[in-house]
């Protein structure tokens, strides 16, 4: 089964409908998306009349389509002449630059997973929690913290220091759950290496440029 947020429901060329922010475990179909085409992204192919049966947070199945009945408790949504493909990532984004305005944008553009590279951190606690709550519209946020660098050009990088005290900074970025690190060019070699190491270490994602 693949977790609901990964597909988006293709409207126009430039616009998608996003379905996501659901939570449940019940196996109990409860939104069922019908007669819609799915795009197969691995072979490109169109895979035309598919019903998209759904259970709280998940897709249950994708199968040929039927004749549904509409039934109490079941959403059922006409998917002819639309589309249905994988919600797309955006790898690299600022959230605390764009402002929290984004967030619904990106989800109506399709894109249902962001990584943030470097934002003011509460903010993105705070727009994650919204997010999960369903209080808020917009994609699954990955955070890695403040940008580490050599010198500090924004409000939002960090100042790594010699490599013993980029290895603690790395440490510490494990340890309150970033789930990975944004690295700058302006980083002494020594610290570079010493980051590379640790991160290896600590069997965390490392990505800049």
């Amino acid at each position: 089964m693949r977790h609901v947020r990964s597909l988006v429901v293709v409207l126009a060329p430039i616009a998608a409908l996003a379905i996501c922010g659901m939570a449940s475990t019940v196996e109990t179909p409860q939104v069922i998306i019908h007669d819609v085409a799915v795009v197969d992204t691995r072979t490109g192919k169109l895979l035309e009349g598919r019903d998209v049966v759904m259970a709280g947070d998940r897709i249950i199945s994708v199968e040929s389509s039927k004749t549904v009945l509409s039934n109490k408790g079941i959403t059922l949504i006409d998917g002819h002449g639309k589309f249905l493909i994988p919600g797309l990532w955006d790898m690299e984004v600022h959230l605390s630059w764009t402002t929290g305005s984004a967030l619904p944008l990106l989800v109506a553009n399709g894109v249902t997973d962001v990584r943030d590279m470097g934002s003011k951190l509460d903010e993105i606690e705070d727009w994650r929690t919204q997010i999960a709550a369903g209080l808020l519209v917009g994609p699954y946020i990955l955070r890695v913290g403040p940008m580490l660098n050599g010198k500090s050009f924004n409000q939002y990088q960090m100042v790594v220091g010699l490599p013993e005290q980029a290895r603690g900074v790395v440490r510490t970025l494990k340890f309150i759950g970033m789930d990975g690190l944004s690295l700058e060019r302006r980083v002494n070699r020594d610290s570079y290496f010493a980051l590379l190491e640790e991160a290896k270490r600590e069997q965390i994602q490392l990505a800049g440029t």
